[in-house]
C-alpha cells in the first residue's frame, strides 16, 4: 500500500484516548526571537484528484518523496490525460499545484478558483502528536466555526482528499474516512511519532500566527 493511501483523516475523541491509557503528548511552543512572520494555512478540497470517492479525477497523486534536508514530504501530481507531472520541489511547482491541482483562488491568477474550506483561524493551536495504538497521529481541534464547516463538508465528502497547505506547500494530504464531528479529528499515516509531533508543531505555529483575512473570508495573499 502506498504511503499516501495510508494518510487518512478520521473523527477522534481525545477523552476516549485518555481513558484507554494512551499518552497525550503536549507540544511546548518554540520561542521566536523578535516579530513572527504571519503564516498562511489553508485546507483545500482536491476536487479534481483521483480518490476513493472520485476515481475519475483528472489528477493522480503520486507517492510523496522525502526531502531529507527539510524532513518533509514533497508531493507530486500527474495529469492522467497528458502525463504531465507537477512536483512541489520548487516555488513554481508548488504554485502550479496550488492553482492547477487544488484550483485555489487567487485574485489575479485564478479569480474563479475555490476558497479554502478552512484557514488557520479555524484551527485551535492545541494540535498534538500522539499514538493511536501503535499508529502515529495528529489530533486536531477546531474553533466553533471551523468545527461546523468541517463537519458539514466531511459528512458529504467521505472518500475525498483534503490537502493542508502551509505557506503554499502541502504539509499533508489525507483522505476523509469519516465525518469529523464534535470539533475534533485526527490525521494518521505518519512514519514516526516524531514526524507527527513536528507536523503538529507546525500546525500550532500557523494557528497562532495566521495571515489576516479579507472581509469575504479569503485569506489575503
Amino acid at each position: 500500500m502506498s504511503r499516501e493511501a495510508r494518510v487518512v483523516l478520521t473523527a477522534a475523541v481525545i477523552a476516549a484516548a485518555i481513558g484507554a491509557g494512551i499518552a497525550i503528548i503536549g507540544m511546548k511552543p518554540t520561542p521566536h526571537p523578535g516579530p513572527v512572520k504571519p503564516v498562511r494555512l489553508d485546507f483545500y478540497w482536491l476536487k479534481d484528484v483521483e480518490s476513493e470517492r472520485n476515481p475519475a479525477g483528472k489528477w493522480e497523486m503520486l507517492e510523496p518523496e522525502r526531502d531529507e534536508k527539510s524532513g518533509t514530504d514533497v508531493y507530486a501530481f500527474k495529469n492522467k490525460a497528458t502525463g504531465k507531472v507537477v512536483k512541489g520541489d520548487t516555488a513554481k511547482g508548488r504554485e502550479q499545484i496550488l492553482l492547477k491541482v487544488a484550483n485555489a483562488y487567487d485574485p489575479v491568477k485564478n479569480p474563479k478558483g475555490l476558497k479554502p474550506i478552512l484557514t488557520a483561524r479555524d484551527l485551535r493551536p492545541v494540535c498534538k502528536g500522539d499514538l493511536d495504538g501503535n499508529n502515529p497521529v495528529i489530533r486536531l481541534e477546531f474553533e466553533p466555526r471551523g468545527a461546523e464547516v468541517f463537519m458539514e463538508f466531511t459528512s458529504r465528502h467521505v472518500g475525498d482528499i483534503v490537502a493542508i497547505f502551509l505557506d503554499g506547500k502541502i504539509l499533508t494530504a489525507p483522505s476523509i474516512k469519516t465525518a469529523i464531528t464534535g470539533g475534533r479529528g485526527q490525521i494518521q499515516g505518519f512514519m514516526s511519532l516524531e514526524e507527527a509531533q513536528q507536523r503538529a508543531e507546525q500546525l500550532n505555529a500557523a494557528a497562532l500566527n495566521a495571515v489576516p483575512q479579507s472581509p469575504d473570508g479569503r485569506t489575503r495573499r
